[in-house]
């Protein structure tokens, strides 16, 4: 019989051997892409045998599921609690989508992993995942409250929602194909200007123009 004590040591351990090992499959899946990343890869990359690897995870899939949500789950407390702050409801929205690419470029192998499969942000049919359905739903519910509050022009809060995932994806994938090297700051700024001159009701004076890294905006005036 398995001591309490032992029980825990084995847990902790197994807990130990899933992070590195989530660790080194998000590297590796972020070099190759998921076809390109093997199970043995992954295991000499963490330093442990493929057969204890089996033991703590039962496949490949449930490694790149895992790799990949467990980011998508932190990704969203993030935006949400940088959304928190907002005063309005195109302020909420501003801030959770600054919040998100702050996130994705703080992460740039899981951004790249997200990337590399070529799926368009913008397309329910892309994901199966619950966290790309909260996105959507709450970029759609704050485009429904900011256009009854006349930040927003008038329009499809749905279909806003989908073209601002894509504007979001299409500045990050620009960034990665760049080489990483533009300053994230100034990545941000030019999504957060995108997002503005798309769809504000009115749009407010800006400093610079768009590509240059340095526009700011303050959202449109409540009503």
């Amino acid at each position: 019989m398995t001591s309490p004590r032992r029980s825990r040591s084995q847990e902790a351990k197994r807990q130990a051997y899933r992070q590195v090992v989530l660790d080194c499959a998000e590297e590796l899946l972020a070099a190759g892409g998921i076809d390109a990343a093997r199970v043995e890869d992954i295991a000499a990359a963490a330093g442990i045998a493929p057969r204890t690897l089996y033991s703590v995870f039962a496949s490949k899939t449930q490694i790149v599921a895992e790799t990949v949500e467990r980011r998508r789950v932190a990704l969203i407390e993030y935006a949400a609690q940088r959304a928190a702050a907002g005063t309005t409801a195109f302020e909420m929205l501003r801030l959770s989508v600054r919040g998100a690419s702050e996130f994705f470029l703080q992460h740039p192998n899981y951004l790249k992993m997200e990337l590399f499969d070529s799926r368009a942000w913008a397309d329910e049919n892309a994901s199966t995942s619950i966290t790309w359905y909260h996105t959507f739903e709450a970029h759609t519910r704050l485009f429904t409250r900011a256009i009854a509050e006349g930040e927003v022009r008038p329009g499809e809060p749905k279909a806003f929602a989908r073209a601002l995932l894509a504007i979001q994806q299409s500045q990050l994938a620009h960034w990665v194909s760049e080489g990483m090297a533009r300053d994230r700051e100034a990545v941000i700024a030019d999504i957060e200007s995108l997002l503005v001159h798309a769809f504000a009701a009115q749009v407010p004076a800006v400093h610079h123009e768009i590509g240059h890294g340095s526009a700011r905006h303050a959202p449109p005036p409540a009503r």
